[in-house]
């Protein structure tokens, strides 16, 4: 990607805590900007958490130190 100039990248998809989250941090240590919309992800409820706990808990993990765009929420 970085011969054709790409800096940022933006993700979505299935599976917030395996994938997305894989996606998002190897794109960040790369050196990418790492770009996700609130809602553009989404996972299974655990034993222990619902999808929602998962789902925001991981956005404020990016937010805070992997991604830009994590707290725009698509529903306003």
């Amino acid at each position: 990607m970085r011969h054709r100039n790409v800096t940022s990248i933006e993700v979505g998809g299935l599976r917030t805590e395996y994938a997305v989250d894989t996606a998002i941090r190897v794109g960040d240590g790369q050196g990418f900007q790492m770009v996700i919309q609130s809602g553009l992800e989404t996972t299974c409820h655990t034993r222990e958490l619902t999808a929602e706990q998962i789902r925001r808990h991981h956005e404020c993990i990016w937010a805070e130190s992997f991604a830009t765009g994590c707290m725009q929420s698509l529903a306003k």
